[in-house]
């Protein structure tokens, strides 16, 4: 939560740093990590999803088996952009809408399938699997989609930092969520202060997780 002290632009408090990286630049940026770090819960975001999906990367890269049945679910909504979800979904010729703010960010072939955010109400309430992207979070609309789903349905939300806080989701309905478990936090900081995504540190600082609600 904001505070007087928070760096977050609402108060007007970010760390500018130069634009071409030196020794000494990237330490500061460490050393300012890893100080918010011991005094608040950090969120990461920004471009990382558009960084990785330049990769061309499958379904199996991103998530392993989560996603491995999904096309079992007889009705599906995907809320974000989720190129490997909708692939996947695709190819099983499943049933299912995508809720994307900006449809720019689906290609011409998953357009059939698209649904502005405002109809949300009349395909969420029907389905067996809810596909629900993290920035949801940060924007304010994942509360009324979670209370939009019927009860008994597979409910999963995907974001590196989602798996932080499993129980808050879990009392809300949700019964899965996919993230990250960091496993060399030195070398991942060096990354993320250079500007590196997802692609860079995955499998070598970063392991993805899955965890399931127990039924």
């Amino acid at each position: 939560m904001c505070d007087a002290n928070c760096p977050c632009s609402k108060h007007g408090r970010t760390l500018d740093f130069p634009r071409r990286m030196t020794r000494a630049s990237r330490i500061e940026r460490l050393d300012y990590l890893k100080d918010q770090l011991r005094n608040r819960v950090v969120i990461l975001d920004g471009a990382m999803g558009t960084n990785i999906q330049k990769f061309r990367l499958e379904e199996e890269d991103y998530r392993g088996e989560c996603f491995a049945d999904a096309a079992r679910y007889p009705k599906t909504v995907v809320v974000g952009a989720l190129v490997p979800m909708l692939k996947k979904l695709m190819a099983a010729g499943a049933d299912f809408h995508v809720l994307e703010q900006d449809p720019r960010t689906l290609k011409e072939r998953e357009m059939p399938y698209y649904l502005p955010p405002e109809r949300a109400a009349e395909c969420v309430p029907e389905v067996d699997l809810l596909v629900i992207t993290g920035v949801t979070i940060l924007n304010n609309t994942l509360p009324g989609l979670l209370q939009m789903a019927k009860p008994g349905a597979e409910i999963l939300i995907t974001w590196p930092t989602a798996s932080m806080l499993p129980e808050a989701f879990f009392a809300r309905g949700v019964t899965m969520l996919g993230g990250i478990q960091v496993t060399k936090p030195d070398e991942l900081l060096n990354i993320i202060s250079e500007g590196g995504s997802g692609y860079h540190f995955f499998g070598r600082y970063a392991e993805r997780t899955v965890i399931r609600k127990k039924r």
